[in-house]
């Protein structure tokens, strides 16, 4: 049996690097507080890890350029800054960054609205740590993380049955 060359084990040490790396995650929430309890549970889950943390919309887009992360979480009502622009920009300057709304607000008002400026996820704060996570991982996997209360909504206006209505999230 023949050794294998440099190329082939060079190539294999990529690989394996490239499957042992954590996944990036910036924060971008306004309450110190909240901003560090998400980055602990994030931290937590092996095959995660925070990137960053900003408390403003400036900060996040720079840190987005900066750390060019796997995903983002950001708040959608931040003090200095709102998060829906936040999300636009970060969607203009990179489109396949999945970004995952966190909010306090009504999701049946929100959610759709930070859908439809690029969000590709929705978490309601009162939501625990795990739920987050499995978020993330979702919105990496490709998919889309909303409650199912937001799927159905989004299915009864594609569906017709809201037709007649006008709808809460015009914008």
């Amino acid at each position: 049996m023949t050794e294998p060359t440099n190329q082939c084990m060079d190539v294999s040490v990529e690989l394996e690097q490239a499957q042992s790396r954590l996944h990036q995650i910036l924060i971008v929430e306004d309450h110190p507080l909240m901003r560090e309890g998400i980055a602990m549970w994030v931290d937590q889950d092996p095959g995660l890890e925070v990137c960053g943390q900003f408390g403003t919309a400036a900060g996040g887009m720079g840190g987005v350029s900066q750390f060019k992360p796997d995903a983002v979480l950001c708040d959608i009502t931040l003090n200095k800054g709102n998060g829906l622009e936040l999300l636009k920009d970060i969607h203009a300057f990179s489109p396949e960054l999945p970004v995952i709304m966190l909010s306090m607000h009504d999701e049946s008002i929100y959610a759709l609205r930070a859908m439809r400026a690029g969000a590709r996820g929705y978490v309601m704060k009162q939501a625990g740590g795990e739920e987050v996570i499995a978020a993330i991982y979702q919105v990496m996997g490709g998919s889309h993380a909303f409650s199912s209360k937001v799927t159905n909504q989004i299915m009864a206006e594609l569906s017709g049955l809201q037709r007649n209505r006008q709808s809460p999230v015009a914008a």
